[in-house]
Order: C-alpha cells, then sequence, then structure tokens
C-alpha cells in the first residue's frame, strides 16, 4: 500500500466529527449520536463500512421517526445511505 509511506493521509468523505465518532466506538463500544452529528458519523461509517455503527445508526433514525411528526428529512437519510428496513 503506498499510503504506508505518507505521513498524512486524507480521508475523502469523512470529516473530524464523523472519524471521532468512529475511533471512540472502536475504542469504548458506545457511540453517542444526536441530530447535529449523525450525518457525519453516518458519512464515516459507511465510508470506513463500519457496520455496527451503521446499525445504531439505523437505530437512532428509527427512534427519531417516532418522536418527529415530520419525518421526511430522516427518510432522505435512509435512502441515501441504503438503510434497508428503515421504511417499515
Amino acid at each position: 500500500m503506498k499510503e504506508q509511506d505518507l505521513m498524512c493521509i486524507k480521508l475523502h468523505g469523512v470529516n473530524r466529527i464523523g472519524l471521532k465518532k468512529i475511533i471512540d466506538f472502536i475504542y469504548t463500544a458506545k457511540l453517542s449520536l444526536n441530530m447535529e452529528n449523525l450525518q457525519d458519523t453516518l458519512e464515516a461509517a459507511s465510508f470506513l463500512q463500519i457496520l455496527p455503527v451503521l446499525d445504531f445508526c439505523k437505530v437512532f433514525l428509527i427512534s427519531g421517526v417516532r418522536k418527529h411528526t415530520n419525518c421526511a428529512h430522516l427518510s432522505k437519510f435512509s435512502q441515501y445511505y441504503r438503510m434497508l428496513g428503515f421504511q417499515k
């Protein structure tokens, strides 16, 4: 891998907030989600293929639908990240 010789590696599609959430999850097995960090976390988890985090995000979205009367925004998240079973 050419990355092993680099001092800095750019992860396109992953921002600082999302990556921090993923690293924290890997070390603690805990994930603190809210509507402000959900998209960043989803993008990072999707890019890095961290399936347990994607599952947590799906559960968070489903619980959010129950709390919010306008769930169109949450539905768009689920469609964009191909969260099967969200529309049920």
